[in-house]
């Protein structure tokens, strides 16, 4: 009997420390978002902006080149998983159980011992090693959003650029990818125009947020609106939601006002649920509104934050 307990500690013991009984307990999990903008000296990984002691640039070859760690780190490598070899001159990055190693002047590198080809090649820059962004990040998973009006490199989990729809398939906005990445859910293209998504909790009597994205008439602007519903999470007693869950959506269009607007939108979410559980209880309230606009809205990136009378948060961002 003592040896069929120690038997069965001993494979307990296994399935709970041998990696390859579950080989994706160490994988690093995929960031939701990150985004680097050409010629600026920052990205954005998840809701975090970080500075860099050097910015992006396009090649000859029209490819984005990002200096290597920080590339990595916003990918969600661990510094340890990093490394540079001075005299063979390649950079090694390992992550999400990859491995990729890129020589300096080669267009060859390699993805877990295989040999890849790509069109342009890595330099070093300022005593920088430069990446090319697309060929890192789509072989650590990633996809892979030019936007050539910003000049900016957004970087999102794999999955679907295109979705089934009047019989056609649709190609999804870069907005619509960022949104279903940052908050788990499928956004639907809807009305009469292929370039309209939208998203909303099953019940549209007492939705806790929704989400509407689609192009202006002149094609030339986006816009993303967010819509958050404190009155009727405390009306219906729907779970809360924590405003947190769509930081990285701000911070990947309004990096330097992140806080400022998360913060002030979390603040304004607990003042209306109060308000409204004193009107429930018959006492008499003075109506809360709010308003802050971000930029000009002919010059997007811009956002018109709002807190109204109706007891509702509506972000309305425009990007290009």
């Amino acid at each position: 009997m003592k040896k069929f307990i120690l038997f069965v500690f001993v494979v307990v013991m296994a399935v709970i420390f041998l990696p390859w009984l579950h080989p994706r307990a160490n994988a690093a999990e995929l960031v939701k978002v990150a985004k680097f903008w050409v010629g600026q000296s920052y990205y954005v990984s998840n809701d975090q902006k970080v500075d860099m002691d050097i910015a992006p640039y396009v090649n000859s070859d029209d490819r984005t080149l990002v200096p290597l760690r920080f590339l990595a780190y916003a990918l969600g490598v661990q510094e340890s998983g990093v490394k540079w070899d001075d005299k063979a001159q390649t950079a090694t990055i390992s992550g999400n159980g990859t491995n990729l190693v890129f020589t300096i002047g080669s267009s060859n590198y390699t993805v877990n011992g295989s040999r890849k080809t790509m069109d342009t090649t890595p330099v070093i820059d300022n005593d920088r090693t430069m990446l090319p962004a697309r060929y890192v990040a789509e072989a650590l998973g990633y996809d892979v959003l030019w936007n050539g009006d910003f000049q900016t490199v957004t970087v999102v989990p794999h999955g679907e650029d295109t979705v089934a729809y009047k019989g056609n398939q649709v190609k999804k906005l870069e907005e619509v990818r960022v949104v279903e990445s940052v908050m788990g859910v499928k956004v639907k293209p809807y009305g009469i125009s292929d370039d309209e998504w939208e998203f909303a909790e099953p019940n549209w009597e007492t939705p806790r947020w929704t989400v509407n994205i689609g192009k202006n008439l002149d094609d030339s602007f986006r816009n993303i609106h967010l819509g958050i519903y404190p009155r009727a999470i405390q009306r219906y007693k729907l779970a809360d939601i924590e405003v947190s869950r769509f930081r990285p959506i701000i911070a990947a269009y309004f990096p330097d006002n992140v806080d400022e607007i998360c913060n002030k939108a979390a603040e304004d979410y607990w003042k209306i649920k109060g308000l409204q559980a004193m009107l429930e209880n018959g006492q008499k309230i003075e109506y809360y509104k709010f308003e802050q606009k971000i930029s000009d809205i002919y010059n997007p990136p811009y956002i018109d934050f709002k807190t109204n009378v109706e007891g509702f948060i509506s972000l309305d961002m425009r990007t290009k």
